[in-house]
């Protein structure tokens, strides 16, 4: 219980993903959903965004796939695309993410995509959906994971 917002060397877990979100300024918003008061205000204090979820995204049977989708719906979708930032990953900084984000757009070039999941297989594969099609699979050195 409160993971997300353990103290590690002074600051709330979830801070330092909200701060290299921002720092990276690769994005035009950093939203953080939670269900509680106490989260947002964490948040807010950090510079996130919030949108609190419903009880149907706050219990245990609630992926993450559902929350991504309900905080796009309730977005202009006025965007490119999105990145999920787990909050669990103190040590990926801003500089991660814009490696990230570079190795996507120079790989994924196709005007059309709407989404890409990467799902980690057998430990040391990784398959890709672009779209909804199909599966591609690499090597996870080759890849770069963001949790």
């Amino acid at each position: 219980k409160d993971k997300n917002i353990i103290k590690v060397c002074g600051k709330p877990l979830m801070s330092y993903s909200i701060e290299a979100a921002i720092n990276s300024k690769c994005f035009d918003k950093v939203i953080v959903t939670t269900d509680s008061e106490k989260y947002a205000e964490i948040a807010k204090k950090y510079g996130a965004e919030v949108i609190l979820r419903g009880e149907r995204l706050s219990n245990d049977n609630a992926t993450s796939y559902m929350v991504i989708e309900d905080v796009i719906h309730k977005q202009s979708n006025d965007f490119d695309y999105f990145v999920l930032l787990q909050p669990t990953s103190p040590m990926r900084n801003e500089l991660h993410i814009i490696e990230a984000i570079k190795k996507f757009e120079n790989t994924c070039t196709n005007n059309k995509l709407k989404y890409m999941l990467t799902v980690r297989l057998n430990g040391n594969r990784s398959c890709a959906s672009v779209n909804g099609n199909s599966t591609c699979s690499y090597n996870l050195t080759d890849t770069i994971r963001l949790e």
